[in-house]
């Protein structure tokens, strides 16, 4: 898919991926629900029909 060009198109695409845009929008949930950044760790959670999960 052909995003555009330009500085604020690489900001956007930026921002998209370092706030876990693509995990967000396939069904995932990331806690804590902050942008990645160097060192950090996160949960990455997968949320099935009919699966209940404790709270965060």
């Amino acid at each position: 898919m052909h995003l555009g060009h330009g500085p604020e198109v690489l900001e956007r695409a930026g921002r998209h991926v370092l706030g876990w845009g693509s995990q967000l929008g396939t069904g995932f949930a990331v806690y804590p629900p902050a942008p990645a950044e160097p060192g950090a760790t996160v949960l990455i959670r997968l949320g099935l029909p009919g699966l209940r999960c404790p709270a965060r």
